[in-house]
């Protein structure tokens, strides 16, 4: 008897309320705020007559025709799907939570209340992927609002395919919204020109947002239109838009692999950040092909006056606000792969005005400039700071006809409108290379090749625990202003040069060399080459140039022709301590000393070596 009692209790609670009951409007208005009645629709109405009580379950079993009618689902219902499907309309989805296996063959508005949204629900998404994506996004598209705001995290997961997209999202004031596209492939085919924006034609582009998670596809360059000479990207983060810009932050971008033409030039970027971001994660990029930069991070203007400058962009001028040009900070790009980029105009991975920067596991195959970090574009007079770049490899193999440029660290901080050098006090930038393996193909031109090059002041530049093989220069340290790298050291600790002609080429800098080794191999011109030239005394007086190479070990397959390490200056510098040269071991300086100077004074002790000191 006493199980009789609770079956009738649950029936009581769960009996079904048939589709053809007789309600009336007033009892509608009545029922309106009680959860969760459970609704059967059955195949004998049409589907917007039966689907009007809020706070209902709908129960679809049967294939209903909406006849190409416009259907709102009532707010607070479920729509169960228990083997049928909707199609031939247009469903508003209005914040339902969908159940069971959804199909909707039909066009769909709206954003339904699942945390988890699968586009395997709507079969229409292989024709228009990212309009129905806009549905699940607060999107502003086209400078039309169409700003949704949703409460709750959202992942979409995009069902395995190849997507044709021929207009991009962008995400505006977007929260906790993850898009995992599965392992589909995005075909490239937007040829509009937003004036805008600071790249155009991008596919993905985040404004405003924050905890935006994207990951797992491949993208395809479809038709060339607009490609060539419009500045575009496939995912962009920051950049103008309006006059004002909030942060965009807690972005992740995960597993994206790319594929475009290896020899032809373009201004395509996959990945731009620009301005106002931060804690931002790069994980797992594979690109094959040309790309101006393959992930450009920079600020794009210095301090202004006014709260707005004009600046043209396409046929139009219009305001930057004032945190466009905001410095993008605590950025991490690791686990890089490139291949097949044997041309560029700027750095693989790029940062311009961007600091606390982690570059890590980089292997990169005949990509020419691997790393470029410089000061930024016109309008920009901030230093990229606080750059750390662990296990990047560079390879340039025999195939390559013209020579590798793997690393370029540009911080001289010239005013991008004077071309003066900025004061002293400036910006001081720290950058580290560590566990680096950068390989030429012994192709440049011996006079002024170079794989690394450093031009910067106010900071340090260090190399440590890496290997520089197989070129002509592997480093030069100079610069057109000679004094702009007198408040800046570069650092050499540990590090392996072999078959270099020239191991380091330095000019007015201050360069210490520790613990390295030098493989010379059966030629060399110099494995250090350090010059003083242009400066006055007095200038020498006040902020000195000092050469500093301690406890390394020179060494070569036959007797040396040169010196390993060849000084020189334009004037006779009395200074005893501008150049030290303690505790090296020189090898098979049998007849030509290790050391040559001219017009400079050595400070020579405990070396080992038959020959060290030359003139």
């Amino acid at each position: 008897m006493k199980g009789f009692s609770l079956l009738l209790l649950f029936c009581c609670f769960y009996l079904p309320v048939s589709a053809n009951q007789n309600i009336t409007d007033s009892e509608r208005g009545q029922n309106d705020n009680i959860s969760n009645h459970f609704v059967v629709l059955t195949k004998t109405m049409p589907f917007a007559e039966q689907v009007k009580r809020k706070d209902a379950v709908y129960d679809v079993q049967f294939d209903f025709d909406l006849n190409k009618a416009n259907v709102t689902i009532p707010k607070g219902c479920v729509l169960l799907f228990s083997g049928g499907s909707l199609r031939n309309g247009t469903v508003n989805l209005n914040g339902c939570l969908i159940e069971g296996n959804a199909r909707f063959e039909c066009e769909i508005t709206g954003c339904p209340s699942n945390e988890d949204i699968y586009t395997r629900w709507f079969s229409k998404a292989n024709d228009n992927l990212f309009v129905l994506l806009r549905n699940f996004c607060s999107c502003w598209y086209d400078n039309k609002a169409q700003i949704t705001h949703h409460d709750k995290k959202r992942v979409i997961h995009v069902e395995k395919g190849d997507y044709t997209v021929t207009e991009g999202i962008e995400l505006r004031y977007e929260e906790d919204l993850t898009i995992d596209f599965g392992g589909s492939t995005i075909i490239d085919n937007i040829d509009t020109y937003d004036k805008l924006r600071h790249r155009a034609s991008s596919a993905i582009a985040m404004r405003e947002s924050e905890r935006i998670v994207v990951k797992n596809c491949k993208y395809k360059m479809g038709n060339q239109k607009g490609k060539e000479n419009t500045p575009s990207a496939f995912i962009e983060i920051g950049g103008p838009h309006v006059t004002t810009i909030t942060s965009n932050y807690d972005i992740r971008i995960v597993n994206i692999s790319g594929e475009t033409e290896p020899f032809k030039e373009t201004t395509f970027v996959p990945i731009d950040i620009l301005g106002n971001c931060y804690n931002i994660d790069i994980d797992n990029i594979t690109w094959r092909g040309n790309v101006s930069s393959l992930i450009n991070m920079e600020s794009a203007l210095g301090p202004k006056s006014t709260s707005n400058i004009k600046s043209d962009f396409g046929n139009i001028s219009w305001p930057y606000p004032d945190n466009y040009g905001l410095m993008p900070y605590n950025i991490t790009v690791r686990n890089v792969n490139g291949y097949d980029r044997p041309t560029s105009k700027y750095g693989y991975i790029r940062t311009a005005g961007a600091y606390n920067v982690m570059i890590n596991n980089v292997y990169c195959r005949d990509v020419r400039e691997v790393i470029e970090l410089y000061q930024g574009d016109a309008g920009n007079i901030r230093t990229a700071m606080n750059i750390t770049v662990n296990n990047v490899s560079s390879y340039w193999s025999d195939k390559m006809t013209l020579p590798n440029y793997a690393v370029s660290v540009n911080i001289t901080r010239k005013n991008p409108q004077s071309m003066a050098v900025n004061p002293k006090n400036a910006d001081i930038a720290m950058i580290t290379f560590t566990d680096c393996d950068f390989q030429d193909n012994a192709k440049g031109n011996a006079t002024d090749h170079y794989l690394i090059r450093v031009f910067g002041n106010n900071g340090m530049t260090v190399f440590k625990n890496c290997r520089i093989r197989n070129t002509q220069r592997a480093v030069r340290i100079a610069d057109i202003i000679n004094t702009s790298l007198l408040t800046h050291t570069t650092r050499f600790e540990s590090c392996l040069f072999a078959d270099c002609m020239v191991g380091i080429d330095g000019q007015n800098a201050n360069i210490l060399v520790r613990d390295c080794i030098f493989n010379a191999g059966e030629s060399q011109t110099a494995q250090i080459k350090y010059r003083i030239s242009g400066l006055s005394k007095e200038t020498l007086t006040d902020i000195a140039a000092m050469l500093n190479v301690d406890g390394n070990i020179f060494f070569s397959d036959a007797d040396i022709t040169k010196p390993y390490i060849d000084i020189s200056s334009e004037f006779s510098l009395p200074q005893s301590d501008c150049v030290n040269i303690s505790q090296n071991a020189f090898y098979n300086t049998n007849v030509i000393p290790a050391v040559k100077a001219k017009n400079i004074i050595v400070n020579e002790m405990r070396n080992v070596g038959k020959l060290v000191m030359g003139k």
